[in-house]
């Protein structure tokens, strides 16, 4: 059904994305229109896995498919547009829209998917028609276009509800959520993932039968998509458990009240296993944000401008800043591989490593807002971007790794707050999901189809009275794919909200 629509041109578009993801979405053009495109599954692969229940025994796990070869199509357009893109000398991301032609000024308009590829190349040029109607004017001449891509992904219309019980989820509000999986074959080697299955929470303290905060753990039904809940008190802990980070098998959590971190290695996340760490590397208990690079790296941004370091796991922590620069909150951290690194804070106050943390220099006079930064983040693939979400219900993001800042503008901005920013996707995080309350605070979930770009390429996942009809403060999001999320936050009805949108 897909491919018969994309050879109908008058009920579907075709658009570039000309420097790949964090750019703007431009029409090819009128007459533009995509073949339905051959994507090869691959070869078959057997895997085999230890049996645990024989000393040098393997027995086979699953039959998998290889990565494919290049996807094939043919793009039909205007000369001066092929042109333009074969003058790029790079790939480009492309997408094919079903949406009435009239509507097409609103790109969010798709109904009900994109087929979207990247990165795409062409490969060959041939003319169907040489009339022109102007000697002047090349627009008339139609071509097609063999081209190929590395990739192809959907993007569907998705839709948030809420999840869970007060049996589930327990009696307190969530304060951070995170996808903590990974995609697994099943069989012998473990039980099967799409790599969105198991999700965490941490909560406010409890005040029965425990006085520690509770870790809160969803795991989805492959089958069904269901996703049942349970939750434990985390021992050890006291307080609210503010953060929460996951790498590999280990899980990390830090408390507002005390001065530890906690980590979990055990994959059922027993009460009795967690390991707590004292940090006497601060002067605070604020640990405003936690960041796990890796396994074994780990970043924590504190109070009274310190930031902390792991190389360990969690096992040993150092300081990395003092208070030397700043003196403000730090309130976001994010650690883009092994040297650079920027972490955000009260009153705009900006800093960027890029030797890992050894030396740190000032950008808070490039960042352009003198309003806290609650959240920072540098796109997969994209290290030249860095990405800021503030207090006063705006976007910032820089290009030229915090030389310059400028206002990533979507409907609704300039009130309240913008509590996180995920990227998700197969090519260098394709879209960007935005959580916003407004002054409320009532949440929203937003989806930029730009990767970044914002203005008419955002779309609205869920409205601010969509879900709860009074509305609801939602904390924390994560997303895992284009097409799926997982966001919570307050209580509403004597059990705290969780919004999943698949």
């Amino acid at each position: 059904m897909a491919d018969e629509l994309l050879l109908q041109r008058k009920w579907g578009n075709v658009d570039v994305q000309i420097g790949g993801p964090g750019n703007n979405w431009q029409y090819l053009s009128s007459c533009a229109a995509m073949t339905g495109p051959e994507v090869p599954f691959g070869d078959t692969e057997t895997r085999w896995c230890q049996d645990p229940k024989v000393a040098g025994g393997f027995r086979r796990s699953s039959k998998i498919r290889t990565a494919p070869d290049l996807i094939t199509f043919d793009l039909t357009t205007k000369l001066n547009k092929i042109n333009h893109l074969k003058r790029l000398n790079c790939p480009f991301s492309q997408r094919a829209r079903y949406n009435i032609c009239g509507e097409r000024e609103d790109v969010s308009q798709y109904d009900p998917l994109m087929l979207t590829y990247c990165s795409v190349e062409l490969n060959s040029k041939s003319y169907e028609d040489l009339v022109i109607t102007s000697q002047e004017n090349d627009d008339e001449i139609i071509i097609t276009a063999s081209a190929s891509a590395d990739y192809e992904y959907i993007v569907e219309k998705i839709m948030p509800a809420r999840t869970g019980s007060l049996a589930t989820l327990g009696d307190q509000p969530i304060n951070d959520i995170e996808f903590c999986d990974s995609p697994d074959c099943g069989g012998y080697c473990g039980d099967p993932s799409d790599g969105c299955t198991i999700q965490f929470g941490v909560t406010d303290a409890d005040t029965t039968p425990y006085t520690n905060p509770n870790l809160v753990k969803g795991v989805k039904n492959l089958n069904t998509g269901a996703i049942t809940w349970t939750n434990l008190p985390i021992m050890g802990l006291n307080g609210n458990a503010e953060n929460i980070e996951c790498a590999g098998k280990r899980i990390g959590v830090t408390s507002s009240a005390d001065a530890v971190f906690a980590y979990n290695d055990d994959p059922n996340q027993d009460q009795d296993e967690w390991n707590v760490v004292a940090l006497t590397r601060t002067p605070s208990t604020n640990h405003n944000a936690l960041h796990a690079r890796t396994s074994r790296e780990w970043w924590l941004a504190c109070n009274g401008g310190y930031i902390l370091k792991s190389v360990d796991g969690g096992v040993t922590w150092s300081e990395v800043h003092s208070a030397t620069i700043t003196t403000q909150n730090i309130l976001s951290v994010y650690a883009y591989d092994k040297d650079l690194v920027v972490a955000g804070g009260a009153v705009g106050v900006m800093l960027i490593s890029k030797d890992g943390g050894q030396t740190w220099a000032d950008i808070t006079e490039v960042a352009t807002t003198a309003a806290s930064i609650l959240d920072i983040v540098i796109p997969p693939n994209r290290s030249k971007e860095i990405y800021i979400g503030t207090n006063n219900g705006r976007i910032y993001r820089s290009t030229n790794q915090g030389d310059t800042f400028s206002r990533v503008s979507f409907d609704g901005d300039s009130v309240g707050t913008v509590d996180d920013i995920d990227f998700c996707g197969p090519c260098a995080g394709d879209v960007m999901f935005i959580l916003h309350n407004d002054a409320g605070p009532r949440a929203r979930i937003l989806r930029d189809l730009s990767g970044g770009a914002g203005g008419s390429d955002i779309e609205v996942i869920m409205d601010y009275t969509q879900v709860i009809g009074g509305g609801i403060d939602l904390n924390a999001m994560a997303c895992c794919g284009e097409n799926e999320l997982i966001a919570a936050g307050e209580n509403q009805g004597g059990f705290p909200v969780v919004v999943r949108a698949s």
